[in-house]
């Protein structure tokens, strides 16, 4: 700025020798010396204002490489400073992702050794119906290994059978699957299995929902055989004496009831029998 303001002075200078010169000649009053005095004031102006234009183009020229310079290097500094802020937010995600699959994995391992340490047969299909999951109690009570069930349709691994009609239950996965919760009840059920075996059951299953869609369905199955073996020996405790197998005076009772009962849809005639073995019944009297 400072050599821009030398040569305006000298510009000025410059400009107001040219009117002198363009006033002398309008009014002819030029002579040759003072054409001579004109020549050497224009050379004397050049030789000084030259070199002023020349530092000031060199000095335009460096400021310039050093804005220039200095851009760029903001720039750099700007491209450097996202860079590392782009590697940090991703390096977070990337942490945040693998903590999420490590809770996800651990979860899945907690649920896995929950459902494989429970008594209950556990197993889970996807949307069609096809076994994606079981239990080591399934395994057992299905007579399969997850290995080789793993894919297969529910249908090809066993049936469910009413126990008193003896009629199969049919489309029961696929009320399942289409979102219809199936809740255990006092019927009973027979599980048959693919090599023909049964065993008595009760069965609860839901669905599997994601985001509220149907992604496949869980199902629980309790093995009922010692509940039934024990209703059983209860049953036939109630109706027979312990000490000698017989049928005791309830069942006794009891058949006597619906004999009676029967004649009054079917007549006929029914007949009782007494024994008295050595007095056993004074004896049982007097226990």
């Amino acid at each position: 700025i400072q050599r821009w303001a030398a040569a305006d002075d000298m510009i000025l200078a410059l400009d107001e020798l040219g009117e002198t010169i363009h006033r002398k000649v309008a009014e002819g009053r030029v002579s040759s010396d003072q054409v001579g005095a004109w020549k050497a004031e224009i050379h004397r102006l050049n030789d000084e204002i030259g070199p002023l234009s020349k530092a000031f183009s060199d000095s335009l020229g460096e400021g310039s490489r050093f804005i220039n310079i200095a851009l760029t290097l903001a720039n750099l500094a700007t491209a450097a400073l996202l860079i590392l802020l782009a590697v940090w937010r991703t390096r977070k995600l990337l942490a945040q992702r693998q903590a999420f699959q490590n809770a996800l994995n651990a979860e899945r391992e907690r649920a896995q050794i929950t459902l494989a340490s429970i008594g209950q047969a556990v197993i889970s299909t996807n949307s069609d119906g096809r076994l994606d999951y079981m239990n080591a109690v399934a395994e057992r009570l299905l007579a399969h290994t997850f290995e080789l069930a793993r894919g297969k349709p529910i249908a090809s691994l066993f049936k469910l059978v009413d126990k008193d009609s003896g009629v199969e239950e049919t489309q029961w996965i696929e009320r399942l699957l289409a979102g219809e919760p199936r809740r255990s009840n006092a019927r009973p059920r027979l599980l048959q299995r693919a090599d023909g075996s049964v065993v008595p059951i009760s069965l609860t299953g839901a669905p599997l929902l994601v985001s509220g869609e149907v992604v496949g369905a869980v199902l629980a199955f309790h093995d009922m055989t010692r509940e039934q073996d024990y209703i059983k020996r209860l049953s036939w405790q109630a109706s027979h004496d312990e000490l000698t197998g017989l049928a005791n005076r309830r069942d006794f009772e009891s058949r006597l009831q619906k004999a009676i009962q029967d004649l009054h849809h079917r007549p006929g005639q029914h007949a009782l029998m007494y024994l008295d073995l050595d007095q056993f019944k004074l004896v049982n009297d007097t226990c």
